[in-house]
């Protein structure tokens, strides 16, 4: 978090017990296995100006291998994301359709 070593460190897949000062580094974890959401219904219209009510729940999950792209093009938790740019990919999806 500090001096010319702040940033990403290389992201390393570790289980149990990981000891890191917390003063000088920061830890975000991701989890490794799916993820449920269930969203709140909304609407959305198709092109002839129909009205549907959606309602949808996905599962989605970050690769290991690719949590640390994640965290460096978002920096979000995944709770963040789940209310912002995911929800935003589950409407954009839903109105491509419609």
């Amino acid at each position: 978090m500090a001096g010319s070593e702040r940033g990403v460190d290389d992201a390393k897949v570790e289980t149990g017990w990981v000891v890191y000062n917390r003063f000088a580094k920061q830890l975000f974890e991701y989890p490794a296995f799916a993820q449920i959401v269930d969203y709140e219904p909304f609407d959305i219209q198709d092109k002839k100006g129909t009205i549907f009510k959606t309602d949808p729940t996905i599962e989605y999950f970050i690769e290991r291998e690719d949590a640390k792209v994640v965290f460096l093009r978002y920096r979000k938790t995944t709770e963040e994301l789940e209310q912002s740019v995911i929800l935003t990919e589950v409407k954009n999806a839903y109105k491509d359709v419609a």
